[in-house]
């Protein structure tokens, strides 16, 4: 679960980034940038999606582990309130 949980925070901040070049690419005007990122969110978007219902069915298993998971994995982020917002995502109660 940690390994999924620490593949999740990364797609996530991926998907920041990338938004935030798509938001360049609409202020230039930039075409080709703006499909090609437009495709590559598309992607991660499965990335993310597959990595929340992998953690959905291991925590329909085993809650305690995979919410100590997501505890630790924001820790190591160095972003506590992170944990919470990994908990909605999966469908953990907090």
């Amino acid at each position: 679960a940690g390994i999924m949980a620490d593949a999740l925070v990364w797609e996530m901040a991926e998907m920041e980034q990338l938004a935030q070049i798509r938001d360049l690419a609409v202020a230039e005007g930039d075409v080709c940038l703006l499909r090609a990122v437009d495709h590559i969110l598309a992607d991660e978007a499965a990335h993310r999606e597959f990595l929340r219902d992998a953690l959905g069915i291991l925590a329909s298993l085993d809650p305690a582990s995979v919410d100590d998971a997501l505890v630790q994995i924001a820790a190591a982020h160095e972003a506590p309130r992170m944990a919470e917002e990994l908990r909605a995502y999966v469908g953990l109660a907090s």
